[in-house]
């Protein structure tokens, strides 16, 4: 039998991205991004019964995206977060109302 070989095809050198204008509940931010992802996050299941299903979701059940989350920091020039920015927040795992500091982005994490 003979080798065969496989050529891939090249992929795009990454790109450090500076400035990136992100619009959030709080303000508008710039921020620079890392060169290549650092997470991927993807949908999980979630269940309020003591004994959830032991099976994870199949993807072509629900329409939520994956994450791909790249290391963030603020932009050069961009004035840093107050100190006492804060946020609440509930879901249907935390009650009451949750306040946390926001003290400055780590990561920023897009839709794929």
């Amino acid at each position: 039998m003979g080798t065969q070989s496989v050529h891939l095809p090249q992929q795009p050198k990454p790109v450090k991205r500076t400035g990136v204008q992100v619009t959030t509940a709080l303000h508008t931010i710039a921020l620079d991004l890392g060169m290549k992802p650092e997470l991927l996050l993807v949908p999980t299941a979630k269940s309020l019964s003591p004994n959830p299903a032991p099976t994870p979701p199949n993807s072509f059940d629900h329409g939520v995206d994956h994450f791909l989350c790249y290391k963030a920091k603020l932009a050069k020039g961009q004035p840093k977060l107050p100190k006492d920015l804060q946020i609440s927040f509930a879901d249907q795992f935390t009650r009451p109302v949750r306040r946390l500091f926001v003290s400055k982005p780590t990561r920023l994490c897009t839709a794929s």
